[in-house]
């Protein structure tokens, strides 16, 4: 039996860096998207829908009147208006230490901008188009900034959990690229992991019944994703001897 060792080359590496990269901005981008199109525009949306079955006339107007304009409800959950509260100051600081990621790795040389680009090139898209827009901005030290001003404002769930900040690097690109690399790396993973962390503990996955949704079954009693169970209480309060003075 014959066993072949692969070897990675630097470029190998460069183009998995991209790949993944591009895989993440991708997510951020969409659960972004999503929100903004099924949630905070959702009245919007539904008025455009309605004015092309208009448009169209005859079966397709009645159809609309009749039948689908009954059926789709734009009333907001409490529930998932509360998972929403929670998740998206999570996605703002994901974004932030993505951009940081992103120009770390083009600083550091481990990565080309071109390299990258070609990723949103070969999917049909354009990373300088506005749902990436926020990849470029400031750059990494806007990343930065914004990264730690959002842990420090307690407006993100979960900060107790989010001990790393990012370094507020203010030397030029030469001098970053003479400073130790695998600091900077270490750094960027342990914040993944953190918010990786605060992600499952207030955005969970449960297992549900067909047709439910996944992240606010309807269910009060619910078994999530990794084997724990809970029970969901309304209007539950929490006393504590907490000193306001």
């Amino acid at each position: 039996m014959n066993l072949h060792k692969k070897l990675y080359t630097t470029r190998d590496i460069a183009d998995e860096l991209a790949t993944q990269l591009f895989w993440c901005v991708q997510y951020l981008a969409e659960a972004e998207k999503k929100w903004m199109v099924f949630y905070r525009q959702f009245e919007a949306t539904q008025a455009k829908v309605e004015r092309v079955f208009k448009h169209l006339g005859g079966f397709h107007h009645h159809f609309w009147q009749y039948e689908l304009s009954h059926s789709i409800c734009g009333d907001i959950d409490p529930e998932i208006d509360s998972r929403f509260g929670l998740l998206m100051p999570i996605i703002s600081l994901m974004k932030e230490l993505t951009t940081y990621t992103i120009h770390l790795l083009i600083d550091l040389g481990a990565i080309s901008l071109t390299g990258l680009k070609a990723k949103f090139d070969a999917a049909g898209q354009n990373i300088r188009f506005k749902p990436y827009e926020w990849i470029f901005g400031e750059g990494l030290l806007g990343a930065v900034s914004r990264y730690n001003r959002l842990i420090d404002s307690g407006k993100v769930p979960g900060s107790s959990l989010l001990g790393t900040r990012l370094l507020d690097v203010s030397p030029p690109s030469s001098e970053i690229r003479s400073e130790k690399k695998d600091g900077k790396l270490t750094l960027v993973a342990k914040c993944y992991d953190e918010l990786h962390t605060v992600l499952f503990a207030y955005s969970p996955e449960y297992r549900i019944l067909e047709g439910d949704f996944p992240f606010a079954p309807v269910e009060r009693s619910r078994d999530r994703m990794d084997g724990t169970h809970e029970i969901l209480i309304n209007n539950a309060y929490i006393l504590t001897n907490k000193d306001r003075s």
